[in-house]
């Protein structure tokens, strides 16, 4: 039985934290949201997002996609690259760590969706950061979820050409002239912003995780899932997704979402951190789609300053 499970310990002395810098020119750094990330030659490796830079949100800001890009060392430094993002400012994004580096695909520049994608890899010799075109994807895509095995690339879900999407793609870095191949879809609702993960079976081989997410109903509702599924990598275009355990450690009184986290797969397990509490994020979608003129705008004023911890935001390291 393969079941979910809290790390032993989450406390904040066996974590070791480090801030990225100011980007250039700039005094602060506000820190971003859904940026290009993954690890390239032993340097982590983090691109884009999106932040704030003149007011917070909860006082009418505007959000704002970032092209800085930054490196932390085995030293545990981080530094800034002077190279920006090849295609401009990009935010939310699909990332996915490769044996050539890491592969970046869609995002949003803040006006449209994306479909672009390229490799980036960091070159320890030079002390930078190279890129590479890879082709399109068919759809635009974002909030999705990506995982890198070897030189196989698998992106799945988030929003396809405009729409939540359970669409599931796959591109073979060592034949990227063949293009992405389309495979069976994920089960369940569409949805955006889950985790995803590939974790070793033993003599199964490699499969491709996904969990959670905001799914979006035919009638349009949205609801925080705590649904998984796996993918046998091996069976390539004739593979069919199969039920993984439910977000819901032993122990636990009731199912995580984990939308908006994030995971990582170490061997045979997967690491999951983060992700909204499943019911605040339904009241929110559901108050925000029910209130209208300043009934909407005081909802909005009230849950954007909101103390922090009233999120109930997952700070549970999970183990599948």
């Amino acid at each position: 039985m393969i079941a979910w499970a809290a790390a032993a310990s989450t406390a904040a002395k066996d974590w070791t934290r480090s801030a990225l810098p100011p980007p250039p020119g700039e005094t602060k750094q506000l820190g971003v949201a859904r940026p290009f990330y993954g690890v390239s030659n032993g340097a982590l490796l983090l691109a884009g997002g999106s932040n704030f830079p003149d007011a917070p949100a909860s006082e009418g800001g505007t959000k704002a996609c970032r092209d800085e890009i930054y490196v932390r060392l085995p030293s545990g430094q981080w530094q800034t690259i002077a190279r920006k993002l090849p295609n401009g400012a990009v935010a939310e994004g699909v990332s996915a760590t490769t044996a050539r580096g890491i592969v970046c695909v869609g995002g949003t520049d803040g006006r449209r969706d994306l479909a672009e994608a390229f490799l980036m890899a960091w070159d320890p010799a030079a002390g930078d950061v190279t890129f590479a075109p890879l082709p399109r994807l068919p759809k635009t895509i974002r909030m999705g979820v990506g995982a890198g095995w070897r030189t196989q690339v698998l992106i799945a879900c988030g929003e396809q050409g405009g729409a939540p999407s359970n669409g599931f793609w796959h591109l073979d870095l060592d034949r990227p002239d063949a293009g992405w191949t389309e495979l069976p879809p994920l089960p369940g609702l569409p949805r955006s912003q889950p985790v995803g993960a590939i974790a070793l079976r033993g003599a199964q081989g490699p499969a491709f995780y996904v969990f959670g997410g905001g799914g979006a109903a035919h009638d349009g509702t949205l609801a925080a899932l705590t649904d998984g599924y796996s993918f046998d990598l091996a069976a390539g275009a004739s593979g069919a997704w199969r039920p993984a355990a439910p977000v819901q450690p032993v122990g636990s009184p009731k199912p995580i979402s984990l939308l908006g986290g994030s995971a990582c797969g170490l061997g045979s397990v997967i690491i999951c951190a983060g992700g909204f509490d499943n019911e605040v994020w339904d009241e929110a979608v559901r108050e925000l789609g029910r209130l209208r003129g300043e009934e909407l705008a005081a909802y909005r004023r009230d849950y954007l300053t909101r103390p922090v911890a009233d999120y109930r935001w997952n700070r549970r390291l999970l183990v599948y």
